[in-house]
């Protein structure tokens, strides 16, 4: 298996040999690999700094996340037969950070931890490679909004009747 193999981080093109393929009826042609493996170095900060090295194992995260929670209750009581009997009234905004920006409180997980697929050795010795498509279209980016319902803005309403 070589889906958990380290990359290499090319200084330039000269470097990394691709090879021509089609996938979701799209041909991908090595200029173009060539280029979208370059653009992809470019866009991520971590392998723009490594060039000319291998990835770290465990070298990169995930981009942190800030969110806030924002709770408001109000109780009501009252004493019934000696005895304190409560209603609760609570409303739980969850991922108030989203509601203010649409940006903040969202998740982001990896488009693919293999952005280049391993295809062969060639006659001189040089592996040759794919790179990594999605669909018809090659892996542009690191990172893409994980989409749960923790990444959203939503209100919970609470009603609690406690007695003793």
């Amino acid at each position: 298996g070589t889906s958990n193999d380290l990359v290499f981080v090319p200084n330039n093109a000269s470097e990394i040999t691709f090879e021509q393929f089609t996938a979701s009826g799209t041909t991908f042609t090595v200029q173009q690999q060539v280029d979208a493996w370059e653009t992809f170095i470019k866009q991520d900060e971590y392998l723009n700094s490594r060039r000319g090295q291998y990835a770290e194992r465990g070298g990169v995260f995930l981009p942190m996340v800030t969110r806030a929670d924002l709770s408001i209750s109000q109780e009501i009581f009252t004493n019934f037969m000696d005895k304190r009997n409560t209603l609760e009234f609570r409303a739980d905004f969850l991922n108030i950070t989203n509601l203010i920006n649409k940006e903040w409180g969202v998740g982001q997980t990896f488009v693919t931890t293999s952005p280049l697929v391993y295809r062969s050795t060639n006659a001189g010795g040089v592996p040759v490679f794919r790179m990594r498509n999605v669909g018809s279209s090659l892996v542009s980016q690191s990172f893409q909004q994980t989409l749960t319902l923790n990444d959203v803005f939503r209100i919970q309403f609470t009603l609690r009747y406690t007695f003793n």
